[in-house]
């Protein structure tokens, strides 16, 4: 068993994911380039150009200047279509006592970065979050902002950003969609404004009429401030049949867009986007003592809190708050969130700051905790948990392990049956701007070594794992790739391969095949985040339904991320006949396959290969920390654990899992529970918050985006009450 460290230069691979069946694939296998799509929908040329009145995007209402800059810079929020060559927006800036404007080209970028969204659930999303920004020469006295899109005029109010100077903390909360747990906001104003909160900034969309009175109270003793998030509202008439609704296609409600603007409007010296089940406290006095020790005076420019979920006894959702005194504690590791130094944050993410206007900041792991609500293993399965099953036991634990280069390589990947003398793929390199594909010829290797492989079961088997890899002379705009095979093309994706950065252990689980001890995967994931696992990619094939029920509850937290393993397919019908069932002839679904594209989409510092049944542990400390002193600044690049077999007594297939530990906590009351409700608090629909999950999980699927297409559903559920304020996205009239 290894822990691998993820690189070995700072240089990228260009890397392909999508399996080649060398000798197997028909036309129609692979769909088209998600992005090339969009450009033959927008319509793009080949030279950069203005955004016009045909391009699909609206504008936040209010246009902002940020003076904590040196030089004044213009802020303008937008969600649309990707970009592509339509890089800027036509503005005109208007002048207190200046008859004419002012006209400037303001240049845009997605929020996160890419477009579409790199995150694989918002990837099938149509709009996302931009911002468009510039540098002013002219800045005092700015009344408005009007943006040119052809025939078409977009006119934005204008609200100025200084340097705040009130000592405080501010709270910005993500869009509020669907709310039901108003339990979860008492605690979580209560608790932060114990920890020197002054401020609450709370986006909404819809709630429960019982979550809104809460909101409604708060907001009426002046601690909170509600600002609508409703409906993004259509696109102008003569292009609205031409793309997407938009709030069906936007990921759950443009939320980075809200998050960016909040930080923006933070009045106070701290500011911090964390939920409302979610609370960070330091080991000694108050969250705002702390953080504005750590950051005054320092290059800090934001503290990072690290997970620790917990649970209550009795739950808080029974209207009961003792339970607050007395939390049980599950993990240490899962998503981080961040408090923020506001004279110093230019965007944020949810987990990290993405950017500081003073380049010298940086974000420092604080000392605290992030306290997390979560539940146990009874929540998946209630109180009665299914047994497991011996019967489809079998074991196999190999990987192949590949590391960064330098130079930049180009990586495809095949299932295929020995190469023989056909070693190299014709392989057409596609780039932004460029009409000829450059030619060249890629030359393939075996995963295994050999082919066959010298393994005895491997050697049964007709196909074989490749990898097909050559230096790239070029890299940056590579738009896809195209294998020339004879009378057939294959048409691939492209994905960059970077030098992961961030601080972490990622784990590898090889395809999960007729699996049925549950069990397993419920001590694995616990025990692999108390050492410090902060991601897992499990490769998914069968299982029973039991054991699905169980990868699925994980995946709905967001601690696992399931890849699919299916059915390798036919091969392309010319040959069909001629050859082996593909399926029927790769050995144990080809897991050296799956575990070989796994290593390569590890984003974190460090990464494993470990089966559900094995757990790797130092003699002291916790794995990561281990792996990062024995692998930072020296010439290790993984570190080989010796098997150790272990039994439990009583088993864990009792599902007795008794061995957890429960900490204490000190106590804190609540007491505004009657003053909201009066004396019968009432029940949180709690059904209604899986009815939304499964929708997002299905459409996904489906390569639908989760937004709000799940109304419907939603409302058939619930009645909710919704913010159906107008004007707040504007695309322009003629």
């Amino acid at each position: 068993m290894v822990i691998l460290k993820t690189f070995k230069s700072s240089l990228c691979i260009v890397s392909v994911f999508l399996f080649v069946f060398f000798i197997v694939l028909n036309d129609n296998l692979l769909s088209k380039n998600y992005s090339n799509s969009l450009k033959n929908m927008l319509q793009l040329g080949a030279s950069e150009r203005n955004v016009d009145d045909l391009f699909p995007i609206k504008f936040y209402h209010i246009a902002f200047v940020d003076y904590r800059t040196n030089t004044p810079r213009l802020r303008i929020f937008s969600i649309s279509g990707c970009l592509g060559n339509s890089k800027y927006l036509n503005v005109d800036i208007y002048q207190k006592g200046v008859r004419t404007p002012t006209r400037m080209k303001v240049y845009g970028r997605p929020l996160e970065g890419h477009c579409p969204s790199a995150y694989w659930l918002a990837t099938p999303c149509f709009f996302s979050a931009h911002t468009f920004e510039a540098n002013l020469s002219v800045t005092g006295g700015l009344t408005k902002v009007v943006i040119e899109l052809g025939l078409r005029q977009v006119e934005l109010s204008v609200q100025e950003i200084h340097n705040p100077v009130q000592i405080g903390i501010t709270m910005c909360v993500q869009p509020v969609y669907y709310y039901t747990q108003w339990q979860n906001i008492v605690l979580y104003i209560e608790a932060w404004r114990a920890q020197g909160a002054t401020r609450f900034i709370v986006f909404y969309h819809s709630s429960t009429k019982d979550t809104r009175k809460v909101l409604d109270y708060y907001e009426d003793l002046g601690i909170i401030e509600l600002r609508p998030w409703p409906s993004f509202g259509n696109l102008p008439n003569d292009i609205a049949e031409k793309y997407p609704n938009i709030d069906n296609s936007a990921y759950i409600f443009a939320y980075f867009l809200a998050l960016n603007i909040c930080i923006l409007e933070v009045k106070t010296t701290i500011g911090a986007v964390i939920d409302f089940d979610e609370i960070a406290v330091p080991r000694n006095g108050t969250t705002l003592d702390y953080a504005t020790k750590e950051m005054t005076g320092t290059n800090v420019g934001a503290l990072i809190f690290e997970n620790n979920y917990v649970s209550m006894n009795p739950s808080i959702y029974t209207s009961d708050f003792s339970g607050v005194s007395s939390p049980t504690f599950y993990s240490k590791i899962g998503p981080q969130k961040f408090i923020f130094n506001a004279s110093v944050i230019e965007l944020c993410q949810v987990h990290h700051v993405e950017s500081f206007i003073d380049k010298s900041k940086i974000s420092k792991r604080s000392g605290g905790a992030l306290l997390h609500l979560r539940f146990n293993v009874q929540t998946i399965f209630g109180i009665t948990p299914p047994s497991g099953s011996f019967k489809y036991l079998d074991i196999s634990n190999q990987c192949d392990v590949r590391v960064s280069t330098n130079p930049p390589r180009l990586r495809i990947f095949s299932l295929n049956g020995c190469l023989g003398n056909n070693k190299f793929l014709n392989v057409d390199l596609y780039y932004k701007d460029k009409i000829s594909p450059t030619r060249m010829k890629i030359y393939g290797i075996t995963l295994e070594e050999n082919c066959p492989a010298d393994w005895a079961p491997t050697k049964l088997c007709f196909y074989s794992p490749h990898t097909f890899v050559s230096n790239l002379l070029v890299t940056e705009g590579l738009t896809k790739v195209v294998i020339e095979l004879g009378l057939r093309k294959v048409d691939l994706l492209i994905r960059e391969i970077h030098k992961p950065v961030q601080h972490g252990l990622t784990m590898c689980v090889q395809p999960v095949y007729y699996y049925t001890q549950w069990q397993n995967i419920v001590l694995y994931i616990e025990a692999w985040r108390a050492q410090g696992a902060t991601r897992f990619i499990v490769f998914y094939h069968s299982s029973t339904k039991d054991t699905r029920k169980l990868l699925d509850y994980y995946q709905k937290l967001g601690v696992i991320e399931l890849r699919s393993w299916p059915s390798f397919g036919n091969l392309h019908k010319d040959i069909v006949d001629k050859k082996p069932n593909i399926d029927n002839n790769t050995f144990l679904f080809s897991y050296f396959l799956a575990l070989n594209i796994c290593v390569l989409d590890i984003k974190t510092t460090f990464g494993t290969v470990a089966d559900f049944d094995e757990v790797i542990v130092p003699i002291n400390g916790t794995m990561l920390d281990y792996a990062t002193k024995e692998m930072t600044g020296t010439d290790v690049g993984a570190l080989l654990f010796e098997s150790n077999y272990v039994a439990m007594n009583p088993s864990i297939y009792t599902s007795d899992f008794s061995g957890v530990s429960s900490p204490s906590f000190y106590r804190k009351g609540l007491n505004k529970i009657q003053t909201i409700f009066g004396s019968s608090p009432p029940p949180v629909p709690m059904e209604s918050l899986n009815v939304f999950v499964e929708c997002g999980l299905r459409q996904f699927k489906q390569g639908i985006c989760h937004g709000a297409s799940c109304k419907p559903e939603m409302d058939a559920v619930h009645e909710w009450v919704y913010d159906k304020t107008e004007g707040l996205f504007l695309a322009g009239e003629y």
